[in-house]
């Protein structure tokens, strides 16, 4: 317990966490390594080629600048928000930090251009190819390899359901997706009703010591929605929506929605047991 316990094991993965947010692979060469929301896979956040300029920058910031303090404050806070949650290396969690950077290499680059013109030329002929590069991988590559990764499956899942959640009592979705958010967001839940449901949800988590995060919680209520792990027939109830993922969809349904790919495979399907309608 001295040395294995909740302080050193959150310790460990928000160091771990924060660390990786200052991997040169990370925003030089990999990113994220997925596919949601346009990220390209194994492509960094910023151009390879304008490390030198940001190391530069931030060397004149820090020997010459009235705003180091401002800049070195950005630069090793920026990362905290994304350290504390529970994945490292994440694309959008970094967020924080790209302006920072880019306000760097320009300073780098400026300096650069004071010294003579022809390297602004340069300048403008790399980053021309580099954005060539990038610009054909996210046109052409990147619909054909990753087709689906631009799309908001279960926001569109999500918004389908509200559509007709209004004739059942109870409306059944998938856990471990952290759907709970979506349904507050589209449905503009008040945030004192949402607040408190999270009460329950942290109550019950801190009696799972087998489970760390609240995607893992099963049966997470807000008001009528429901988000569970579901087993077929006995979930199945003539008064509930249910929305499920195509590989847990049960044998007999009555299908009011089905919500496909952009490669028109089906990814979904919003259905009930009301088999008269």
């Amino acid at each position: 317990r001295i040395f294995y316990n909740k302080i050193t094991f959150y310790w460990h993965l928000f160091l771990e966490n924060y660390l990786s947010y200052f991997s040169p692979v990370f925003w030089l060469s990999s990113g994220s390594g997925n596919t949601s929301y346009s990220n390209l896979p194994n492509f960094g956040l910023v151009y390879f080629w304008t490390l030198p300029f940001l190391l530069l920058g931030l060397k004149e910031i820090i020997q010459k600048s009235k705003f180091k303090f401002f800049i070195l404050l950005w630069l090793f806070v920026g990362p905290v928000s994304a350290a504390i949650t529970k994945d490292p290396y994440h694309a959008h969690r970094a967020v924080v930090l790209m302006g920072l950077f880019e306000i760097l290499t320009a300073i780098g680059l400026i300096k650069l251009f004071k010294k003579s013109k022809i390297y602004l030329y340069l300048f403008l002929i790399v980053c021309l190819l580099s954005l060539s590069s990038y610009l054909f991988k996210y046109s052409f590559v990147y619909p054909v390899k990753h087709i689906n990764g631009m799309s908001n499956l279960f926001n569109q899942s999500v918004v389908e359901v509200l559509k007709l959640e209004g004739n059942y009592k109870y409306v059944n979705l998938p856990e471990r997706f952290e759907l709970q958010s979506l349904v507050a967001f589209y449905q503009k839940t008040d945030p004192a009703f949402f607040q408190s449901a999270t009460k329950d949800w942290q109550s019950r988590l801190s009696k799972r010591p087998d489970i760390l995060y609240l995607d893992q919680l099963p049966n997470i209520n807000l008001g009528k929605f429901i988000f569970k792990s579901y087993n077929w027939p006995d979930d199945a109830n003539s008064d509930s929506l249910y929305l499920a993922l195509v590989e847990k969809l049960p044998q007999k349904r009555h299908t009011l929605k089905i919500i496909y790919t952009n490669d028109q495979s089906v990814f979904a399907e919003i259905f009930d047991f009301r088999y008269d309608k």
